[in-house]
């Protein structure tokens, strides 16, 4: 089933003629027929442009490349851009936002985005505030992925803001030794959302129900019902923040978010993302499944029951680094005097204890001010 990614080198014996059509593709397919391949210049083409370039070619004899141009964006499936052209897209968002005073908190509903005070998704601009918006928005945010070095689409998956995906690092990944499904990296996304304008119209949410992922497959009842009834909407809940205290800035206007009344208002967030038939496990979606149920992915999000959500790659980090420490192999195995490798008794975070053994980055799970 598609979702993995692999780069092809020389010499690779399965990828043989993979490695033979990027050859032709340079030599021969970017001057022969430049109008094949829009962008590309033989003098400064990388692997990653030609393997792309096959892979979408009609032999189709290469697979989906992983976007490793540049360091530390290794095992990323090529599909999804560059960082430049994410953060391109970020930064034009702000033509028309407020700048932020220095010192000074953002007010009339609006949150703070680095030095701007912006509206939340699912609202509007106005020349006083923010206000709720009547029907359905094409919204641009950030959302993260805390996963393994595997690369896979980014549909029929889980994400969360930054609160979100922390909060979900903290409570499912690094109490466990060795950490949770092998959970090595942050990565983050430039979202567009926009979800069908019935269910925004019926419901006076942006947002669909949400739906738990594992393994590409929705587990919840009646997973097929919600799609029917909802378009693939993309789907969103807050976190506990009764467990771990992981929350957004919160917004200044009370009527619209009182955190002192309502701690989910600003809790952070963990979103469902609709794809190809997503009531099936990874490896088992049937060609005929993935036709019926289309998902809601696509390039250019217009809100229609099968277009509600692209995602544009913005970079990733690493949870060593985040941490602060250098390999975590190393950091919770050691070698005794006799060869052995055994746990070296470092454990990123004890449920407990509410802290770490040789670390301190995730204590105080109900602490705010750590956890924000």
């Amino acid at each position: 089933d598609g979702g993995r990614c692999t780069s092809v080198t020389k010499g690779a014996p399965p990828f043989q003629n993979c490695w033979d059509a990027m050859t032709w593709v340079k030599a021969h397919g970017i001057r022969e027929h430049p109008d094949w391949y829009p962008g590309l210049f033989s003098e400064n083409v990388t692997l990653f442009d030609l393997q792309m370039a096959s892979y979408r070619s009609a032999s189709n004899v290469c697979p989906v490349p992983c976007n490793n141009e540049g360091a530390g964006d290794a095992y990323v499936l090529g599909s999804y851009g560059t960082i430049d052209a994410a953060v391109a897209t970020f930064q034009a968002l702000f033509a028309t936002a407020s700048k932020r005073e220095v010192g000074k908190e953002c007010t009339s509903s609006r949150m703070p985005a680095g030095e701007y005070c912006v509206c939340p998704p699912g609202m509007v601009e106005t020349p006083e505030s923010c206000e709720n918006a009547v029907g359905p928005q094409a919204m641009k945010f950030y959302m993260y992925r805390a996963q393994s070095f595997e690369a896979y689409d980014m549909e029929n998956v889980n994400m969360g803001d930054l609160a979100g995906v922390m909060w979900y690092l903290h409570r499912e990944v690094v109490a466990s030794v060795p950490r949770k499904f092998d959970s090595s990296r942050i990565l983050r996304f430039l979202a567009t959302v926009k979800n069908p304008e019935e269910m925004v119209k019926r419901t006076s949410q942006q947002f669909g129900p949400f739906v738990a992922f594992d393994s590409g497959k929705c587990t919840v009842d009646g997973c097929n019902d919600i799609w029917s009834s909802n378009g693939f909407a993309v789907g969103c809940q807050p976190v506990d923040v009764d467990l771990y205290r992981y929350h957004r800035p919160e917004i200044e206007t009370p009527d619209l978010c009182d955190a002192s009344s309502d701690k989910s208002c600003a809790a952070g967030t963990w979103y469902s993302l609709p794809g190809k038939c997503p009531s099936e496990p990874e490896g088992e979606k049937s060609e005929e499944c993935k036709m019926i149920w289309k998902g809601g992915s696509c390039l250019a999000v217009d809100g229609t029951d099968e277009c509600t959500f692209s995602l544009q790659y913005a970079g990733q980090v690493s949870i060593d680094e985040l941490e602060g420490i250098q390999d975590y192999q190393k950091w919770w195995l050691k070698t005794l005097e006799n060869g052995a490798i055994v746990p070296s008794g470092n454990i990123e975070y004890n449920v407990t204890s509410d802290h770490g053994e040789g670390m301190s980055f995730w204590d105080g799970r109900l602490n705010g001010y750590n956890c924000t």
